[in-house]
């Protein structure tokens, strides 16, 4: 069997368990962007393949030489979540900053086996990209937040971690959709947390979502 080509590029995936060695091709998948506060970045990816016989190997010499520590989101190297800021060349300027628990994003793809005779392939058939997040709000901040939640009022939403060169990174959704609201107590504080979806953009049909490594 021979996995098609679906206009997407897709991983071969090869593997050991205890001196057992499995690939995976055709694979392809989804992800999540997890920026959660004072702890480490993470993208958490789920995969879908086609296994292929397994063979007995030695499990291989590991080398971490090239390992980077990853940093923490803490105040000192993370900008406030902004609403309403514009993007251009990785930077955010204007709109409105506040105070968060950080932002969860899921990409959304939508993944499928087709099951066809000299044709069956995993596929990557839509994407909706949402995502969550919890803010810190003033009474004043809150009544317009929810006045523009009711209001399906569309914003940009983003925000720039890291302050060296090759270390740094920004998130920027240009047309987002704010959903859900709800209060919640977290650490003695109220707090507003938000179910966010990221809409394509009317002129292009896509770029809901940047995420650029600077």
């Amino acid at each position: 069997m021979t996995p098609v080509s679906t206009g997407f590029e897709s991983l071969v995936f090869r593997f050991n368990y205890d001196g057992t060695r499995y690939a995976s091709r055709g694979a392809r998948g989804k992800a999540k962007l997890k920026t959660p506060g004072y702890k480490i970045p993470l993208i958490e990816f789920e995969f879908h393949g086609f296994d292929t016989l397994a063979i007995a190997e030695a499990v291989p010499a590991t080398n971490y030489a090239a390992y980077a520590r990853p940093p923490v989101l803490s105040d000192a190297v993370t900008a406030d979540l902004r609403t309403g800021a514009s993007y251009a060349a990785a930077v955010l300027t204007g709109g409105t900053p506040y105070p968060s628990r950080g932002l969860e994003v899921d990409l959304g793809n939508t993944l499928n086996h087709l099951k066809l005779w000299g044709g069956e392939a995993i596929e990557i058939t839509n994407r909706a990209v949402t995502g969550s997040t919890t803010v810190f709000l003033t009474a004043a901040q809150e009544v317009t937040w929810r006045d523009e939640v009711n209001a399906n009022t569309l914003t940009s939403v983003g925000f720039s971690f890291g302050l060296t060169a090759g270390n740094r990174f920004t998130l920027f959704g240009p047309s987002v959709q704010r959903i859900d609201p709800k209060v919640i107590e977290d650490e003695g504080r109220i707090m507003l947390q938000t179910e966010l979806a990221f809409l394509p953009l009317a002129t292009t049909g896509n770029d809901e979502l940047r995420l650029v490594f600077h």
